[in-house]
């Protein structure tokens, strides 16, 4: 049996129209579980991200998880697949399903790599069908979150080592690979593909496909 060839998939503008961390604390504050300030932060350091200001964008996400410190994993878990079926999933776009089940039909191992939190891209990995899911995972303990990160965060270089790792470890094969994602934080990891393909591109990202002659595609 020959190797599986990997398709990336990246979530927030590529698969989802908006943010979905962003689009958790949104619902999460209306469904006042969380307060103003931490609901106001998120935003701010959404549209700063947007705008390509964020410095250090390591350490933002990483106060940003320190709101959930002491939070329940299986009373989390129930609200973000409220979330998922209320707020993201009429979000998805219906180009980016299409796509992704066209792959999966034509056999290749498409996986969704994402630096938003893993209890949230596990919901998403269930509802696409797919084995693999790349995400932010956030360190437990006695069911309850601590507030700090376990592992790297899949952003900018680390989404593709942690991509490298993950085609090392189940023997997958680059040859005909392809990574779909909007925003040129993931340069790294559409260099490590056959196939990069620039979605719905910010203005960076689209200089950049144009000089090198990518794919770009519009998903409504």
């Amino acid at each position: 049996m020959s190797p599986r060839i990997p398709v990336f998939f990246d979530i927030d503008g590529t698969l989802v129209k908006g943010q979905t961390q962003q689009i958790l604390v949104r619902y999460l504050y209306k469904k006042r579980k969380v307060k103003f300030c931490f609901f106001l932060k998120i935003l701010s350091w959404f549209l700063l991200y947007k705008l390509n200001l964020v410095k250090d964008v390591f350490t933002i996400r990483e106060k940003t998880f320190e709101g959930f410190m002491g939070w329940k994993v299986s009373e989390f878990n129930t609200l973000v697949k409220e979330c998922f079926e209320k707020e993201i999933k009429p979000r998805i776009f219906p180009q980016a399903l299409k796509l992704i089940q066209q792959h999966i039909r034509e056999n290749y191992e498409v996986i969704l790599i994402s630096a938003s939190l893993s209890n949230l891209i596990e919901v998403l990995r269930q509802y696409f069908g797919t084995t693999f899911a790349i995400s932010t995972k956030l360190a437990i303990q006695e069911d309850r979150f601590t507030g700090k990160v376990s592992g790297l965060i899949p952003y900018g270089e680390n989404k593709a080592k942690m991509a490298k790792e993950l085609i090392q470890k189940y023997g997958m094969n680059l040859d005909g690979s392809y990574a779909y994602t909007d925003h040129t934080s993931d340069l790294p990891l559409l260099q490590l593909v056959d196939n990069p393909v620039a979605v719905n591109p910010d203005r960076k990202l689209k200089k950049i496909a144009r000089k090198n002659h990518w794919r770009m595609c519009s998903f409504m």
